[in-house]
């Protein structure tokens, strides 16, 4: 199957929906429909830990002569029907067909489904109680669950790689107008990254709680960029979460994850600041530092905003010579360097992104640069 036979059809089809905002569909029930679209191109100049030349998209499958320097690919496509039932019973369903034409996928094979959930509200003056049950991400893990709408670069915080993997759960979340608390439980159905269960005895849980110390200072949400509007906002968040390991399995240990981050937002800056500690049952640590900020320019016509991001990754810390390399989106032993820029012509709805990241290990020539443009489309 061709990109094309692939993605137009499909896009084709979803086009009279995209169009729908609210949908009745009776007295007791509203649907919402929308789409994200981030289209991107990627060009890139990497090296492995013996300086020869690389290719991050397709490691260790092609001759140094085949090494791919440019990659196209539709990013993020994604299909979103949430609703609500009366008002305490809210669903959400959301299709996505990821990294369409990228080099390591250039025949894509369908549509996954990402979340399938539903939550019940209970609301008790300021106080309100979820308990969600269905596909979903732990909320455990802020830089993996903040939206990928409303990112200050193309890509994910590199600390995101921490969070307990996308699966049906059980959470149960208390929130008010100053502090949320939840908890996840969920059993491992891929723990080695297989795409198949390992254990079945494996359970993995998790706990975080976030307060921005007095309700006017509060922010209502997180995210990455709020687009240089005034006011003042932050939150801290403190997390921990622990995988249990009952296999012989390779590759498929147990954890403890502690987690400290945080969100702020004053007039034009947005910042975000993360911390992980996970010791794992194999006797490495891992000890991870991210801070990243923008800086949004409001004009007549866009909004523009340069951002930094500096990320200090370390996967084991009891190895100071990790000889690792980028591959994708990042996530090895090493140092982060992004730089980039912004230009909202619409908020977050229509906006491009062009972005500079610089990786370096801890040891070896696995050097790599990577320059990004990407375009996000919300309706």
């Amino acid at each position: 199957m061709s990109l094309r036979s692939a993605l137009v059809p499909s896009l084709l089809a979803l086009t009279p929906l995209a169009a729908w905002s609210a949908v009745e569909i009776s007295d007791d029930v509203e649907l919402k429909v929308s789409m994200r679209l981030q289209t991107r191109i990627e060009m890139a100049s990497a090296s492995d830990a013996a300086g020869n030349d690389f290719d991050i998209w397709e490691p260790g499958s092609v001759s140094e002569d085949d090494v791919n320097q440019i990659n196209m690919m539709i990013r993020r496509a994604r299909l979103y029907l949430k609703g609500k039932y009366k008002d305490d019973l809210k669903f959400n369903l959301t299709f996505m067909a990821d990294e369409l034409g990228a080099n390591d996928d250039k025949d894509p094979t369908g549509v996954d489904v990402r979340y399938a959930w539903i939550a019940k509200e209970i609301k008790n003056g300021d106080l309100k109680h979820t308990v969600l049950f269905g596909l979903n991400k732990p909320w455990f893990v802020s830089a993996d669950t903040d939206s990928s709408s409303k990112m200050l670069f193309a890509t994910n915080r590199q600390t995101a790689q921490y969070n307990h993997g996308r699966q049906v759960l059980l959470s149960y979340k208390v929130s008010s107008p100053m502090f949320t608390f939840g908890v996840n439980l969920s059993e491992d159905e891929d723990a080695a990254g297989t795409g198949t269960s390992t254990d079945n005895n494996d359970l993995e849980m998790s706990f975080r709680v976030e307060t921005g110390f007095s309700e006017e200072n509060t922010l209502s949400k997180r995210q990455e960029s709020f687009l240089g509007k005034d006011g003042f906002g932050h939150l801290l968040g403190f997390g921990f979460g622990t995988r249990t390991d009952n296999s012989d399995v390779a590759d498929d240990d147990g954890h403890d994850t502690f987690v400290v981050d945080y969100n702020l937002h004053m007039d034009q800056l947005s910042l975000n600041a993360d911390l992980i500690s996970r010791s794992n049952d194999d006797d490495t640590d891992v000890l991870s530092i991210l801070v990243q900020a923008g800086w949004a320019i409001p004009g007549d016509d866009m909004i523009i905003e340069p951002a930094l991001r500096l990320a200090l990754i370390d996967n084991d810390t009891d190895n100071d010579d990790e000889q690792t390399v980028y591959t994708e989106e990042g996530g090895a032993s090493g140092m982060y360097i992004d730089a980039g820029v912004n230009l909202y012509f619409d908020g977050h709805n229509n906006k491009l992104n062009l972005g500079l990241v610089s990786y370096s290990p801890e040891d070896g020539d696995g050097d790599a640069t990577v320059f990004r443009v990407q375009h996000q489309l919300n309706f």
